[in-house]
């Protein structure tokens, strides 16, 4: 028998080496090549030795008696410590391969481990009772902070811009009611300031509406803010300026065909005396300036204010749009200006 490179040729249980081995082999091999006239009973007589030597060992299967050969365990017989060490050895090299390619993919333990912290992570959900007072808190502390900060704009324009920013999104009712509160308490500063970036008019006006169109929650106040006629004359009329991000409220007022609205802007806007409509500038306030604003910035895109990023990738066919901004443009005094309008109006045809 075969075991491991060693080969039983007697039959004693000892191992025999490779000589002996090739010997045993040799008698075979002559055996098998000699003729019936030419056969040895000598050597025959050897042969069927080694023969029955051999058969009585492939009957042999008392495992004592061959200690290379490997026989299953019966560890359900077995009812020790030793019986469910040897399952559990038995089961792990069963799964060694899974492990092993798990190990080395990064798809088995390793990530499983990850996935369990991760679910056991548990997210802080404030209570709806704690969020209503958090807003209320809120609510308050920017209330009394206005309330000290509101007799100096020019000094304290940027705490009031930051209190408006946060309640337009909150309470957008209460933030109108405030700005014209401050309206009414320095109106005669907004009616008289020309100067830009250093006057309670421009911080009331032009520089607030800047704060207040990056939200996208001047969509929910802006037809407060054109309602109001305070706030409407302040913003259109008595600015020292008027800047794309003021003149966007009449692109989305004509861009959602609201011409009402829109006419009424547009109006306050040629009534102001502040603003150079025929100086084309780097603030791009002149009438042209405005038209360009409406048309490639809203109506050929999908911008709904003016703090939105936009895709233009959108077309504007609209008759009535058109005939109202062709109307708008005939209003125009100055030739040249009105000339640039009707160039940019080509694209809505």
């Amino acid at each position: 028998m075969f075991y491991d490179g060693f080969f039983d040729i007697n039959g004693d249980g000892k191992m025999d080496g490779f000589e002996e081995f090739m010997e045993y082999k040799a008698f075979r091999d002559f055996e098998e090549s000699l003729e019936p006239d030419g056969f040895d009973p000598e050597l025959d007589e050897d042969l069927d030795y080694l023969e029955e030597e051999e058969d009585e060992d492939y009957l042999d299967d008392d495992p004592e008696d061959d200690e290379y050969e490997e026989d299953e365990y019966d560890y359900d017989s077995d009812e020790s410590g030793f019986a469910a060490l040897g399952k559990l050895i038995e089961e792990l090299s069963k799964l060694g391969l899974e492990i092993e390619a798990s190990l080395e993919y990064g798809d088995g333990e390793e990530d499983t481990r990850e996935e369990t912290e991760t679910e056991k992570t548990v997210e802080y959900k404030p209570s709806p009772e704690w969020k209503n007072r958090s807003e209320k808190k809120k609510e308050e502390i920017l209330l009394s902070s206005f309330d000290v900060l509101k007799d100096d704009v020019l000094l304290n324009h940027d705490s009031l811009h930051q209190i408006f920013r946060q309640l337009e999104t909150t309470n957008p009712r209460l933030m109108i009611e405030m700005w014209e509160y401050l309206l009414e308490e320095n109106w005669d500063a907004v009616v008289r300031d020309t100067e830009l970036y250093n006057s309670v008019g421009f911080y009331l006006t032009s520089e607030m509406m800047m704060t207040l169109t990056e939200e996208e929650a001047i969509t929910w106040v802006e037809d407060r803010i054109i309602e109001s006629p305070r706030i409407s004359e302040a913003v259109f009329k008595y600015s020292p300026n008027l800047p794309p991000w003021t003149t966007s409220l009449w692109a989305t007022q004509v861009k959602r065909k609201r011409f009402e609205y829109a006419d009424k802007v547009f109006r306050l806007m040629q009534a102001n005396r502040k603003n150079n409509f025929n100086n084309i500038g780097t603030l791009n306030d002149c009438w042209s300036g405005i038209f360009e604003n409406c048309i490639d910035q809203f109506l050929l895109s999908d911008q709904m204010y003016w703090g939105k990023s936009v895709s233009f990738d959108r077309e504007c066919k609209d008759p009535e749009i058109y005939e109202y901004l062709s109307r708008c443009a005939e209003e125009v005094t100055d030739s040249k200006e009105r000339a640039r309008i009707n160039v940019l109006l080509v694209k809505l045809l």
